[in-house]
């Protein structure tokens, strides 16, 4: 399945003139636990892949995140840090065009400029931002650890078993059941029961 079509329609020509002066390969990919998206250089073209579960404005959010990598390498080759002063620059230059007009809505918009004044290399290290891509996902009944009481025992998607602790900023300090060990759990993250 092509990228385009999981993009909001408006931003594909945008989008479309990020990648024009490159080689590169943009797949979807099955859904990734560890990442939403990840940029490969390569001697015969480039490649970009994108996570096809994610809903289309956090499609693109990621899509544009490693459409900057591919600018970064094409200009610094590996000279510089992955998400230096070069790459938060490049990505700001690429993504603020998308929040001056109607590519998303405006309630989204917001939540893009505030990042984008001081952009990080993850979208889940800005709980207020992912909280906004969650009200575009057809599931809209996901349940998070920061929803659960203190004490109150639940298993992440991997199948680890947990009980809920205290709250450290935006974690939650978390015992696993089996092992006695001490974890600290996003808030933000889903719960399969």
């Amino acid at each position: 399945m092509a990228w385009s079509s999981h993009i909001p329609p408006q931003a594909e020509n945008y989008v479309s003139e990020l990648l024009r002066p490159f080689r590169v390969d943009v797949r979807v990919s099955r859904a990734r636990r560890t990442k939403t998206g990840d940029f490969r250089p390569g001697k015969r073209g480039h490649q970009i892949s994108v996570n096809g579960n994610l809903n289309e404005f956090h499609f693109l959010w990621v899509l544009v995140h490693e459409i900057a990598h591919l600018h970064v390498y094409e200009t610094y080759r590996q000279r510089v840090a992955p998400h230096g002063p070069e790459w938060k620059q490049t990505f700001q230059n690429l993504m603020w065009p998308l929040t001056e007009v109607e590519y998303v809505p405006q309630e989204l918009r917001a939540h893009w400029q505030r990042h984008l004044r001081k952009p990080k290399a993850s979208t889940f290290s800005d709980p207020t931002l992912v909280q906004a891509f969650r009200v575009y996902d057809e599931e809209d009944d996901v349940t998070t650890v920061s929803m659960l009481l203190e004490g109150q025992e639940f298993e992440l998607p991997g199948g680890r078993r947990f009980r809920r602790g205290p709250k450290q900023r935006t974690r939650y300090k978390c015992q696993e059941i089996s092992s006695g060990r001490w974890f600290l759990v996003p808030g933000l993250a889903p719960i399969v029961s």
